[in-house]
C-alpha cells in the first residue's frame, strides 16, 4: 500500500517541527511569506510541488506506483536592525537544521529523501526577515488503489 502525499508532507513538517524553536505556520505553503502578517520567527510551511511517476517501476499489484515528489519548505527568521550580518549567518545555520531534520526522516514506503536545491535565500525589503526555501526530492510508493 502506498503513502499519500499529504502523509509525507505531514511527516516532513513533524520532523522540522522537532527542530528546536521551529513551528509550523497556520498558513499554507503558497501563502507563507506573501505578507509579513503571515510569518513569525522560526515559522515554516511545507508544500508538495510536483509528483512524477517512475517509468517501469510499478510495485506489486494493488500496492501503488513508485514516484518522485518534490516537497518545498519555506521558513522565516527575524533579522535585527543592529545585528543583520550575525542574524543572517544564524538563518543560514537554521537552514542546515531544516535540511538535517528532513534528511533524517525515515518512513515506510519512502525509499529516499534528498536535498534537491536551495532556490531562495532572501531578506525582506525592510530588512526585518530572512526568507528561505529548501526543496527535497522524495521517492515513495504513490497509492493507486
Amino acid at each position: 500500500m502506498g503513502t499519500a502525499v499529504s502523509t509525507i508532507r505531514a511527516r516532513l513538517a513533524a520532523a522540522i517541527d522537532a527542530v528546536s524553536g521551529f513551528a509550523e505556520s497556520r498558513y499554507v505553503y503558497d501563502l507563507f511569506g506573501s505578507d509579513s502578517r503571515h510569518i513569525m520567527h522560526k515559522a515554516f510551511a511545507v508544500g508538495a510541488n510536483q509528483t512524477t511517476a517512475k517509468p517501469q517501476a510499478r510495485a506489486r499489484r494493488h500496492a501503488g506506483q513508485w514516484a518522485t515528489t518534490t516537497f518545498a519548505v519555506k521558513f522565516a527568521v527575524r533579522i535585527r536592525a543592529d545585528a543583520q550580518v550575525a542574524d543572517y549567518d544564524a538563518a543560514l545555520n537554521l537552514e542546515e537544521d531544516v535540511v538535517q531534520a528532513a534528511l533524517a526522516m525515515a518512513q515506510t514506503n519512502i525509499t529516499s529523501i534528498e536535498l534537491a536545491s536551495v532556490p531562495i535565500r532572501t531578506v525582506s525589503p525592510g530588512g526585518e526577515w530572512f526568507l528561505g526555501q529548501v526543496v527535497f526530492s522524495v521517492v515513495h510508493l504513490y497509492p493507486t488503489e
